[in-house]
């Protein structure tokens, strides 16, 4: 079964994802398994909101 899930609460994602599509401005800009969801890749895309 596929489920689409938009969230923002990352504990939550890891917890019940096994794979993550990270959407910026509606384009996709990072994909792949949950466990390669770091702490880094989520700064870089958040600080670029930040400085919007």
């Amino acid at each position: 079964m596929t489920v689409l899930l938009a969230e923002q609460q990352l504990s939550f994602i890891r917890r019940v994802a096994d794979r993550f599509c990270m959407l910026y401005r509606g384009r996709n800009v990072a994909q792949g398994h949950v466990n390669e969801l770091d702490d880094e890749l989520i700064a870089h895309w958040m600080s670029r909101e930040a400085r919007r």
